[in-house]
């Protein structure tokens, strides 16, 4: 059982961070446009 939740959790924790990776990186996108706005 555990190496079956072991197999199953890991492409699901890959899928998370891919996630939060493009959230951080589209805030970071938005953010770097308003600075260029604002110069």
């Amino acid at each position: 059982m555990e190496t079956l939740e072991a197999i199953y959790s890991t492409p699901m924790q890959d899928k998370k961070s891919e996630i939060f990776e493009k959230r951080l990186l589209s805030k970071i996108a938005k953010t770097a446009k308003a600075i260029a706005l604002l110069f």
